[in-house]
C-alpha cells in the first residue's frame, strides 16, 4: 500500500521533530550524540535537518543513545508509543517502520 505523499511528508517531519525534541530532553549536542550512537556527526545533521530519515537499526542505536525507545521517535501523535505499554509500542515500531522503510524507498527513488 503506497502511502500519499502528504502523509510521507507528515511523517518524515514527525520523526524529525520528535528526534530533535528526544536530544532536547536529553540535553544532547550533535557530536555528543554522534558520539553515544556511534553515527557519524553528519549523519546525525540530515536527521535533526530532517534531510535523511534513519534506518530502522539507526533509530534503534539513536533511541539508545537518547535513553528513549524507538516506538517514542517513531510517535506520530497517536499517543500509544508509549514505554507504559510495551506491546503496544512493539507493534507501533514494526507498523511504523515498515512504513518508514516505504517512505525511504519512495523518496530514495524520487531522488
Amino acid at each position: 500500500m503506497e502511502l500519499p505523499n502528504q502523509q510521507k511528508k507528515l511523517i518524515h517531519q514527525r520523526i524529525t521533530d520528535n528526534l530533535r525534541e528526544c536530544c532536547r530532553a536529553a540535553a544532547m549536542t550533535q557530536r555528543e550524540l554522534a558520539a553515544a550512537s556511534n553515527i557519524t556527526e553528519p549523519s546525525i545533521s540530515l536527521y535533526l535537518n530532517g534531510k535523511k530519515l534513519p534506518s530502522i537499526p539507526v533509530l534503534f542505536r539513536l533511541a539508545e543513545a537518547l535513553g528513549v525507545t524507538p516506538a517514542d521517535l517513531l510517535d506520530l501523535g497517536t499517543g500509544t508509543a508509549t514505554t507504559a505499554n510495551p506491546q503496544r509500542a512493539q507493534q507501533l515500531v514494526r507498523k511504523l517502520g515498515a512504513q518508514l522503510s516505504e517512505l525511504r524507498q519512495s523518496l530514495g527513488s524520487a531522488s
